[in-house]
């Protein structure tokens, strides 16, 4: 049962399972929120989450941002302020899985540029480790399939169902006190005054959602928000047509497979580069062990014997993406493994250039401007 599901079939195609799911929703009431379509500055919106830090004590609180720059950002800049004011070194608070542990609190990244053993381990702490609080700064990744309960939200602004999975990490356990889910409008600064969601979502789907948010005021329970505002919503989305996405079905339905070739589900995809990150002795002796297979072995056997070792790579592996100048510059720095010279790797000698164990990957050249999605 979801509350997000789209309006994809027409009536009498398919049979609800749940007979009047919204007595079901209008059952809880977990969390409030609380709607900024103003827009706000990033500067400005760091100084308000390190007050809000600062001010509820004993509050988890987790920021979701749509950039992973942005994130990077917001994540650094509480790193500084919150050492400062506990009179730590930054550098040194940071525990062999890159969790900020600031004593009363612990600071936690979380990302697609952070290697995925570091990210679930991150996810195990964050639900594991109840004697401390959380501060989490990530991206949308958080949105599905992540069993994690704060009990304060920010979340830049997005499709309607994205907010609503994002709020499903609030309050999750439904303890007595309701949560609190913050609804703002980022962008970035003066000089470059675009916000950070018409880097990534459809135009048609963000106005859809500030439409319907528009009618809830400026705060509403979970009970009179989530169905009413969810059916709203695609009703308007609907309406506005994304005739690309109707072409596509009509196209499946008369199987003109060629006519769907060039979909992209995100637009304007950005271009990408996998990278394998040498982050340990075990790292190290994969790609070793991948280059000899690529010397060695033809055909079916090197096939073979790659797919063993798949779970391996994928353990240690990011896809980065950048504008064409950012993967031209990663490529001609970054060997490749083997013959594989799409899939390049970061040495463990160059490790401390590439990769930080907090934020994961990073560019040594910061003079290159790098949008990521």
């Amino acid at each position: 049962m979801t509350a997000t599901q789209p309006l994809i079939f027409e009536k009498g195609e398919i049979r609800s399972l749940v007979e009047s799911r919204e007595e079901y929703f209008e059952s809880l009431d977990r969390v409030m929120f609380e709607f900024d379509l103003n827009e706000k500055e990033f500067d400005g919106f760091k100084e308000e989450i390190f007050n809000k830090i600062i001010n509820e004590k004993d509050k988890d609180i987790m920021v979701v941002l749509n950039t992973i720059n942005s994130c990077k950002e917001m994540y650094s800049y509480l790193k500084e302020e919150l050492s400062a004011k506990y009179d730590l070194n930054p550098e040194k608070c940071l525990d062999n899985n890159g969790i900020c542990d600031l004593h009363e609190l612990e600071l936690i990244n979380l990302s697609t540029h952070i290697l995925p053993d570091f990210r679930l381990n991150r996810i195990r702490r964050i639900n594991q480790d109840k004697d401390k609080r959380k501060v989490i700064v990530t991206t949308q990744l958080i949105e599905a399939g992540v069993d994690i309960s704060v009990d304060i939200i920010y979340r830049d602004f997005a499709p309607l169902d994205c907010i609503i999975q994002t709020a499903g990490r609030c309050n999750r356990n439904d303890k007595e006190e309701r949560g609190l889910v913050n609804v703002v409008r980022l962008k970035e600064d003066k000089e470059n005054n675009r916000a950070f969601c018409s880097y990534i979502y459809n135009s048609t789907l963000l106005d859809a959602t500030k439409e319907v948010i528009g009618g809830f005021g400026k705060d509403s329970s979970e009970r009179e928000f989530i169905v009413k505002a969810a059916d709203e919503y695609y009703k308007l989305v609907v309406e506005r047509g994304n005739t690309k996405g109707t072409t596509i079905i009509d196209n499946l339905r008369k199987l003109n497979f060629s006519d769907i070739s060039d979909f992209r589900l995100i637009e304007e995809k950005l271009p990408a580069v996998s990278i394998f990150v040498e982050i340990n002795e075990k790292a190290e002796s994969i790609r070793k062990r991948i280059e000899e297979i690529m010397k060695e072995k033809k055909g079916y056997e090197r096939r073979r014997e790659l797919l063993a070792l798949r779970r391996d790579l994928n353990s240690y592996s990011l896809s980065i993406r950048g504008g064409n100048k950012v993967i031209d510059e990663i490529k001609a720095y970054l060997p490749g493994i083997g013959e594989m010279e799409d899939f390049r790797y970061v040495s463990r000698k160059e490790l401390k250039n590439w990769y930080k164990y907090d934020t994961g990957f990073n560019l040594p050249e910061r003079d290159i401007e790098m949008r990521i999605i």
